[in-house]
């Protein structure tokens, strides 16, 4: 239990003494304040879970600075492999011209359940990944 105390101690300690740090990694590598913060907490997190690798090599500084960029490379290389979508704006998914055309005798075919189909291109246009 004292090793435990003691850790969480120098923990804290470590923290405080390099709180500048991770706030300079976590700025970098984000765009607003609310990506900032969840970068920090994740920096915290895991340099506590690591806290007893460090083998004093190097400075605590240097280690921690060490952590906290990986953490944050990771992050953004799991951010560019989620796709992005972009919510569609139903106004641009009226049919209503495409069966208009079909009745007045042109080659495009009216859908039979045009609320069906509709609703099923909403779907998947809300869905449509940016390059």
């Amino acid at each position: 239990m004292n090793l435990f105390v003691n850790k969480k101690e120098d923990f804290i300690k470590a923290i405080k003494e390099n709180q500048g740090l991770i706030f300079k990694v976590a700025s970098i590598y984000t765009n607003n304040s609310e990506d900032r913060n969840d970068l920090s907490q994740e920096i915290t997190y895991q340099l506590w879970k690591s806290f007893d690798t460090f083998q004093e090599k190097s400075s605590l500084s240097t280690w921690m600075y060490r952590v906290a960029m990986n953490v944050a490379i990771q992050r953004l290389k799991i951010a560019k492999r989620k796709i992005l979508t972009v919510p569609f704006d139903e106004q641009f998914l009226d049919f209503s011209e495409v069966d208009n055309s079909a009745k007045n005798g042109h080659s495009i075919p009216s859908s039979p359940g045009k609320n069906e189909h509709s609703k099923t291109t909403n779907k998947s246009l809300t869905h449509i990944p940016i390059p």
